[in-house]
């Protein structure tokens, strides 16, 4: 196999990698601070209500079934993705895509070189050598530059409040709240 393939390939590999693992990471930072917030809520309604156990009971299967939606949806679904990405033979396309969004001017060129391997004819030289010349245009690109690790910073800054809340309150020693 020509060498320009194989690094556009294992350049794609780690793009879809990091690409999958920003999302785990926003997942977990989304859902642990929806969850969060939840929980405070909940804790305010159950402080200043007197509930009866039966809207206790309904309070707690409905945050567990929130949590278990949200773990499912923003962690669980991207790991599998994760690692189901690793085999699909369509990944290679949609990262291209996915990298062509960020970069415009190299998303043709990407599906290009990986429509080009894919070919099968007995004139490999000149497949090879047009290969060649596309991975020279696109070598001077950073794909893992396209992931957006700023959006998921943001996400965590949202995160930290109400963790900083539960903190203050635990380190204050108000301990009839939550």
């Amino acid at each position: 196999m020509n060498k320009s393939i194989d690094s556009v390939i294992s350049r794609l590999d780690g793009f879809s990698q990091s690409y999958h693992r920003n999302l785990i990471f926003r997942g977990l930072a989304s859902c642990l601070s929806v969850l969060l917030v939840f929980f405070i809520i909940i804790c305010v309604i159950e402080y200043f209500s007197f509930l009866n156990s039966t809207f206790r009971k309904i309070i707690f299967w409905t945050y567990l079934s929130i949590s278990v939606i949200l773990v499912v949806k923003l962690v669980i679904i991207p790991v599998y993705k994760l690692f189901l990405s690793k085999n699909s033979p369509n990944e290679k396309k949609r990262v291209a895509k996915l990298i062509g969004q960020h970069f415009p001017e190299i998303e043709d060129k990407l599906i290009n070189i990986l429509e080009l391997n894919e070919l099968d004819y007995n004139s490999r030289e000149l497949i090879n050598a047009s290969i060649d010349k596309k991975y020279l245009e696109i070598k001077s690109y950073s794909f893992k530059a396209a992931i957006d690790w700023k959006k998921t910073i943001n996400y965590l800054k949202i995160s930290s409040f109400p963790i900083i809340f539960i903190l203050i309150i635990f380190f204050s020693g108000n301990t009839g709240f939550i």
